[in-house]
C-alpha cells in the first residue's frame, strides 16, 4: 500500500472520528428520527433570540477569512513555497465547501421550515463556516502561541460558526437538524483537506516559483 493511500485513509479516518464531525452527525440522526427537530426549530423561530438577522451573509464569510489569515501566521521556517501551498490548499478547500452545498440541493429534496424551498439539507451558513473553523483549528495548532490563546481562537471560531448556523434556523431557512448535517460535512471537509495535502507524503500540491511566474500542480500518486 502506497504512502499516499495510507495518508488518504488516515486523513479520512481522523476527520470522520473527530467529535465535532460525528457528534453533529449523531445529533442530526437523533433529531430526524424524533419530533424534536421540529420542536427545537419552531422554538428558535418563535422566540427570536437574535436581534438582527440581516448580517448572516456577511457572518458566513468571516470564518473563511480567519482561516486564510491564520494560515499566513503558521511558522514555515522561511519556506515561502510551503506557505503559498498552504494558502492555495485552504482557499481551494473553502471553494470546495461552497460548491458542495449546490450538490446537496440537487440530490436531497427536503422542505425548509418556512416552506419557501425544498433545499433544506445543505446550508452555506453552516457548511462554509464550519469548514473555515476546522482549517483555523489546524493552523492554530501549529502556531507558537500559548495554549489558552489557541483554545480561545478555536472556540471563538466554532462559536461564530454555530451562531451563523442558528440564525438561519431562526429565519426558517433550515431546521436545527439540517444545520447539524451541514456542520458535520463542513468540519469533515476542512480537516480532511488540510491533513491529506499539508502533511509530508506522496500526495501533495507542488509549487514552483520563478522570477516571472508561479506554477502549481497536484501530484497525487498511488
Amino acid at each position: 500500500m502506497s504512502d499516499s493511500w495510507k495518508r488518504t485513509k488516515t486523513a479520512s479516518y481522523t476527520a470522520a472520528t473527530d467529535p465535532i464531525t460525528w457528534g453533529t452527525a449523531l445529533g442530526a440522526t437523533i433529531l430526524y428520527a424524533t419530533p424534536m427537530d421540529n420542536k427545537i426549530t419552531k422554538h428558535f423561530m418563535e422566540e427570536g433570540y437574535f436581534l438582527s438577522t440581516n448580517k448572516d451573509d456577511f457572518m458566513r464569510e468571516v470564518n473563511g477569512a480567519i482561516a486564510i489569515t491564520t494560515a499566513t501566521f503558521v511558522p514555515d521556517d522561511g519556506n515561502y513555497t510551503k506557505k503559498i501551498k498552504r494558502l492555495i490548499v485552504e482557499g481551494s478547500t473553502l471553494i470546495l465547501a461552497r460548491e458542495t452545498v449546490p450538490v446537496l440541493y440537487k440530490n436531497i429534496s427536503k422542505e425548509n421550515p418556512a416552506k419557501t424551498h425544498n433545499n433544506a439539507v445543505g446550508s452555506h451558513h453552516a457548511l462554509e463556516p464550519f469548514t473555515g473553523a476546522a482549517l483555523t483549528r489546524r493552523n492554530v495548532k501549529q502556531m507558537n502561541i500559548d495554549n489558552w490563546v489557541k483554545y480561545t481562537i478555536v472556540g471563538s471560531n466554532y462559536f461564530l460558526a454555530s451562531l451563523t448556523s442558528l440564525i438561519r434556523v431562526q429565519e426558517g431557512g433550515h431546521s436545527f437538524g439540517d444545520q447539524l448535517v451541514s456542520a458535520s460535512i463542513g468540519n469533515y471537509i476542512g480537516l480532511f483537506m488540510h491533513d491529506v495535502f499539508m502533511m509530508e507524503n506522496n500526495a501533495n500540491l507542488n509549487i514552483a516559483i520563478s522570477r516571472n511566474s508561479l506554477m502549481a500542480g497536484i501530484n497525487y500518486r498511488f
